[in-house]
């Protein structure tokens, strides 16, 4: 009998393994904190001061230094994303992540311990479905 965890193969630089087994990647730490929220932007919601785009808003907790990964898509609507600070400072936007024209992406090392508030919207005034991630990972 075959042992799966053993490799088998010709040389040193080629190695087959036989049996089953699982392989597992990461670029990084995994998050400390993920969530993902199932929303939607229509009348009735916050209406933002920028612009007067509708908004749904949405608090987590991130120590200083942690690695804050926020991610909106949307089929409906051109995703808008703003991160604030507890004192309601804006610490960061995006309206359109390089590899997808209507999806929203903001990656920010936290400068603080502390709630922050993520605010999901539209780039215009429009309403629909949307998905947002959020994620925080340890430095």
């Amino acid at each position: 009998m075959l042992n799966p965890r053993r490799p088998i193969g010709l040389d040193a630089a080629t190695l087959i393994f036989v049996g089953a087994f699982s392989l597992a990647c990461s670029s990084g730490p995994a998050p400390r904190l993920e969530q993902t929220h199932e929303g939607r932007l229509e009348e009735g919601d916050e209406v933002l001061t920028r612009d007067s785009c509708l908004g749904d808003a949405y608090t987590f907790e991130a120590r200083d230094g942690e690695q804050i990964t926020l991610e909106m898509s949307s089929s409906d609507v051109d995703s808008y994303l703003a991160l604030y600070d507890a004192d309601g400072h804006e610490l960061a936007v995006n309206d359109d992540e390089q590899s997808r024209r209507r999806d929203s992406r903001i990656e920010i090392e936290a400068p603080s311990d502390g709630v922050f508030r993520v605010v999901a919207s539209s780039f215009e005034r429009e309403t629909g479905d949307y998905t947002l991630r959020i994620a925080v990972a340890p430095p």
